[in-house]
């Protein structure tokens, strides 16, 4: 039976781990379709026999001119974005990734569609969204519009995803007072593993019940296979704190709770010091955005046990700060700034209630 279930997660972290990078490639081909598109709007004008000698001429000299200088930058665009798309297939090959759902929309809008069947409130489906927003692996050329093509496909609204990528910046300004920029790949590795074992980000009726071992193990083995992140075999230390912190933080208590079996509390507390104030303030917007748009669609009790959930986490991590700065006398600076993260998360909490 465990071993029947351990199956299954793996199964569905690679799907989900398949359909992340088939997402990718399916904006490189968009990427390079609009840059194809606007090469054949700017073609040059041929000569018309039904068109006057100085027509004909003001197009050859004039417009023609003016066409051909576009379409020899485009040509430029469109070979950097052939250039991506190559670097990108060897990527994936390299990783195992399957890509073939990305090869256009119908394919890849039902793959989309079967995998999210089950999400009941749309959580999961938000948290991929979110990757997808803040993934800086691939470079496109028209990014704002290749966004709008996999909003279309996820949520059937060209704008959902811009919509939500507001309210993130929003959250993470409130709670960092900078703005959002790059996002470190530490952080981003921690949310892809979360996701990708589809483990909803509260605790709202996606209990993990007897699966949370093989959850737990899966994410862990996950990170030992991200060589950048972690040294040695099995569970490992991982050198970029934020990606187990992003799986801890973003997380339920039980699944905390889980993962703390499975790891030294020691270690555990070591990889929290070591998060930065900008990516503990970039953690906690994820959550905030998850938990604004949960507010929407989740029952008034079981918004009260993950508001309550996430107020523990904020308490644990600022009594640590605090710990460090007037026990441990180590770390001033960034403990006071996580002190501020988490004072600020909580205040960013109420707003978003209404209170």
């Amino acid at each position: 039976m465990a071993e029947a279930i351990k199956v299954a997660e793996i199964t569905a972290e690679k799907k989900e781990k398949d359909l992340f990078a088939a997402v990718n490639y399916f904006r490189l081909k968009k990427d390079l379709s609009m840059v194809e598109a606007e090469m054949i709007k700017n073609q040059p004008f041929s000569s018309d026999s039904k068109k006057g000698v100085i027509s004909n001429l003001w197009n050859k000299k004039v417009l023609n001119a003016a066409r051909k200088k576009t379409t020899n930058k485009l040509s430029e665009v469109k070979k950097v974005i052939l250039e991506e798309t190559e670097l990108f297939k060897g990527a994936a090959a390299r990783d195992g990734a399957d890509i073939s759902a990305g090869e256009n929309d119908v394919v890849l809008g039902k793959a989309l569609e079967e995998y999210f069947a089950d999400d009941k409130y749309g959580l999961r489906k938000l948290y991929f969204g979110i990757r997808v927003i803040l993934s800086k692996d691939v470079k496109f050329n028209d990014r704002d519009k290749t966004l709008e093509e996999v909003s279309s496909l996820l949520f059937n609204d060209r704008s959902k995803l811009k919509n939500i990528e507001q309210d993130l910046s929003d959250n993470y300004v409130a709670i960092f007072k900078r703005p959002m920029n790059d996002i470190e790949k530490g952080i981003m590795i921690g949310m892809g593993i979360f996701a990708a074992v589809s483990v909803a980000a509260l605790p709202v009726g996606l209990a993990l019940g007897a699966s949370s071992s093989a959850i737990v193990t899966s994410c862990l083995a996950q990170l030992g296979h991200a060589a950048e992140y972690v040294i040695g075999p099995g569970m490992l230390k991982v050198t970029s704190a934020a990606a187990i912190a992003s799986v801890l933080l973003l997380g339920t208590g039980y699944m905390t709770a889980e993962i703390i079996k499975a790891c030294k509390i020691n270690d555990i507390k070591k990889v929290f010091r070591k998060v930065s104030a900008k990516d503990l303030s970039m953690i906690f917007a994820v959550k905030a955005t998850i938990i604004q748009h949960a507010l929407k669609v989740v029952s008034e009790d079981s918004m009260k046990e993950v508001l309550d959930d996430c107020l523990k986490q904020i308490n644990d991590l600022r009594s640590d700060a605090e710990y460090m700065l007037i026990v441990e006398k180590i770390n001033a600076r960034e403990s006071r700034e996580k002190i501020s993260v988490c004072n600020r998360l909580s205040q960013r909490l109420a707003d978003i209630v209404g209170i």
